[in-house]
């Protein structure tokens, strides 16, 4: 299997840059938006790096380790339906943070020089 090529450091803070400006939670989050989108761009960056699937086995476990870190980072303002462990979150929880996820591998998939 061909690996694709590491990012340089440069467009790992761009993608972070470019996904936390599209923002994962509310309006004035940009500290939370920032947090979540560096987990989310280092998880893809190591998984294309080790030539792992960016499939929907990578978002679904993904998407769980930005909730477990979301509720690590917020449970003092967290309500108790969002401290529930991911499997036991509703579908529309568990879909934003897929969502994130797959906002970040598009935006790696798009970086130049990754055809």
């Amino acid at each position: 299997m061909e690996h694709e090529p590491k990012p340089e450091p440069r467009n790992r803070e761009q993608l972070i840059e470019e996904l936390a400006s599209l923002g994962h939670y509310e309006t004035g989050e940009q500290e939370e938006n920032r947090a979540s989108a560096e987990l989310v761009v280092d998880a893809v960056l190591r998984a294309a790096e080790r030539g792992i699937e960016l499939d929907d086995g990578f978002v679904e476990l993904s998407a769980e380790m930005l909730h477990k870190e979301w509720v690590k980072r917020n449970e003092s303002r967290a309500t108790e339906e969002l401290k529930r462990v991911y499997d036991d979150l509703p579908e529309e929880e568990k879909e934003k943070d897929r969502v994130f996820v797959r906002r970040a591998i598009m935006l790696y998939e798009n970086l130049p020089g990754l055809e």
